[in-house]
């Protein structure tokens, strides 16, 4: 996730052009990063049931939190890349449309589930 970090905040400093061909591929290895985030949670629940520290993984506090971690950030990576489009106006009117249902109805749903999902850990931690 450093990397991957460091890389988007890297490109800020470039322009436009670079700047996108750069967030292609931290988007690419974002998407990398969330499977190997959700195979490691499964086997963090795995251990967790198995030594009894949790009845089914559903109990264990921060349960999805790096897979949530990953994802919300590739979400803002994304509308990040989006946003350099139009400013590099890259985008023809007929795909305006699409582009904002995506940002809009799609992109939207997955900031707001993952910021509750967020919200969700925390009350969990501070109750216990």
């Amino acid at each position: 996730m450093v990397k991957a970090s460091i890389s988007v905040y890297t490109s800020l400093g470039c322009n436009l052009s670079r700047q996108r061909d750069r967030l292609e591929i931290a988007i690419e290895e974002l998407g990398a990063m969330q499977c190997h985030a959700m195979k490691v949670e499964e086997r963090i629940d795995e251990v967790l049931v198995a030594e009894g520290i949790v009845e089914k993984k559903e109990d264990n506090i921060s349960y999805n939190s790096i897979s949530t971690f990953v994802f919300h950030n590739m979400v803002a990576v994304i509308h990040h890349y989006y946003e350099i489009g139009f400013r590099m106006d890259l985008y023809v009117p007929y795909e305006f449309t699409y582009i904002f249902w995506f940002l809009s109805e799609v992109e939207a749903k997955w900031m707001l589930t993952t910021m509750e999902r967020s919200h969700e850990i925390q009350i969990k931690t501070w109750k216990a």
